[in-house]
């Protein structure tokens, strides 16, 4: 752990790793070289040669595709193509997404992206506006009674939840998964209606 650590605090503060600077490493450190080149291979943020001017890094988890990454990031890809202090990079979860499409422009966060030429322009700086202050709301029911009381209602009356849960499970037609495709419905109904108090 103690390895990587260094690693990064190399990378940090040349914006990637020398040979030169593995080297002394492993020497200061007393491992062996190549064991530093399996670390330094393995994670993908580790960069063996020098970054370009600006770095992209567009998000591609769920929400940010539901929010139009997919086509955002062809299209910095093509502002991209003839500017060699340019490099565009997928990665996971930037963790904003409140502003997804999510990027960061050289670790910075920025977005909503939608336009790539804002993005790269540089007389705009957006992740430096001020956030907006907001009521984070932990706790969304005001009492006790409206944090448990859908629950208490349910189970006041099991014949009834159960009898409700059967009835929407024929009306909704769902079926098993086994070969014989039987109505899901009808097989709680038949459990239902059984004396025993195993099921």
């Amino acid at each position: 752990m103690e390895l990587l650590r260094e690693l990064l605090d190399l990378q940090c503060q040349h914006g990637y790793l020398a040979d030169q600077q593995l080297e002394e490493l492993a020497q200061r450190r007393g491992v062996p070289r190549y064991h530093i080149e399996g670390l330094v291979s393995f994670y993908s943020q580790f960069r063996r040669t020098p970054p370009p001017a600006r770095q992209v890094a567009v998000c591609r988890d769920v929400v940010c595709q539901i929010n139009g990454c997919g086509t955002l990031r062809p299209r910095l890809e093509q502002l991209a193509e003839n500017d060699e202090d340019l490099e565009i990079v997928e990665v996971s979860c930037l963790g904003r997404c409140d502003h997804a499409p999510a990027v960061a422009v050289n670790h910075h966060p920025a977005g909503p992206a939608t336009d790539p030429n804002g993005l790269l322009d540089d007389s705009t700086v957006p992740w430096l506006e001020v956030p907006r202050s907001r009521d984070w709301q932990v706790d969304p029911y005001r009492t006790v009674d409206d944090r448990y009381g859908t629950l208490e209602q349910l189970v006041s009356d099991i014949p009834a939840l159960a009898n409700s849960c059967i009835s929407q499970l024929n009306d909704a037609g769902l079926r098993g998964m086994g070969g014989a495709g039987f109505p899901t419905g009808r097989k709680w109904e038949l459990v239902a209606a059984e004396s025993s108090d195993t099921k």
